[in-house]
């Protein structure tokens, strides 16, 4: 059995947990099948990002020789392990909220739509799935591993039509059923209801990569560093990737100033406790286990003399 610190940070992972482990995208295949799902609005979801399922971490490719850099991650990771420890179930419900929300609109539309409504739902399906695997192809076919421009419009044409021939047949067999497709679109749609939680799960993972940054470079970092690392990250909240979580790209620099002053300024009370920019502690108790992952990540890098 390896002993890297990536091996090490997981043993500490493991006392608290219970039990968790590391693989390298894009294996096992669970990370392919996401990849495939993914490639549409993070086309680099196997090479640059990396993912935890709990109590499991699934790593970008490019870190498998690097597991300095994969512990690093790992603490980021960490943060939303520990929110699923604490929360259960709740906070897998709370980070993909709202768009499990459309599938009782999908059933009801498929149930009372008849069976024209299930068929054009497959013929949707079908449409999506050839252009996934236009994706996929063009971007198994280029060094990068993006697909390209064309394979992406490729994609949304043929679930535009997909989607609009669903909505007429409904329309024509189905009659006022039709809109519960509505609803799904809503539901599934990035825009009309903000994902709060998965937002703010975010920014707690976040807050620790650059907290995490700031403990090893400290006085390395002046204030134009910091303001480009923020502006980076609220493109990265508003953009794709994340399926647009955060449109109000002022609410994410205002809540990451917040942190950043808190470990800047005052580290001692920011490891004490949690606490928005935006928001009251309402919860004491809770808000000083919440900064637990943080003193989890402090103390590993002291005792591995990481900065």
């Amino acid at each position: 059995m390896s002993d890297t610190i990536l091996d090490r940070f997981f043993a500490v992972e493991r006392a608290k947990y219970g039990k968790a482990d590391y693989y390298f995208k894009p294996e096992p295949v669970v990370s392919r099948i996401r990849a495939f799902y993914a490639r549409p609005f993070c086309p680099a979801y196997i090479q640059t990002y990396s993912t935890s399922m709990y109590p499991d971490t699934f790593f970008a490719s490019k870190k498998k020789d690097n597991p300095q850099s994969c512990v690093e991650t790992e603490f980021h990771e960490n943060v939303h392990k520990w929110d699923r420890w604490k929360q259960g179930i709740k906070f897998t419900l709370k980070y993909i909220w709202p768009h499990w929300m459309g599938i009782p609109f999908v059933v009801g539309a498929v149930v009372l739509g008849g069976l024209w409504s299930l068929v054009a739902l497959g013929c949707l399906l079908v449409l999506a799935h050839a252009g996934l695997a236009a994706l996929a192809v063009s971007a198994g076919s280029r060094e990068d591993g993006m697909p390209s421009r064309g394979a992406t419009i490729a994609f949304y044409i043929l679930v535009g039509i997909g989607f609009l021939g669903l909505l007429a047949v409904n329309i024509w067999f189905a009659r006022w059923w039709a809109l519960l497709w509505v609803g799904a679109l809503l539901f599934f749609s990035p825009w009309p209801f903000k994902p709060i939680w998965r937002r703010d799960a975010e920014l707690r993972g976040y807050t620790m990569t650059l907290y995490r940054i700031w403990l090893k470079y400290k006085a390395q970092l002046n204030e134009d560093w910091w303001c480009r690392t923020i502006e980076r990250y609220v493109k990265t909240f508003s953009g794709p990737n994340y399926f647009f979580m955060e449109l109000n790209k002022d609410y994410v620099r205002k809540e990451l100033r917040f942190q950043i002053d808190r470990f800047r300024h005052n580290e001692a009370s920011f490891l004490e406790n949690w606490q928005w920019a935006t928001r009251p502690i309402k919860d004491v108790e809770l808000s000083k286990e919440e900064a637990e992952p943080f003193r989890m990540a402090k103390k590993f890098m002291v005792v591995e003399g990481m900065f």
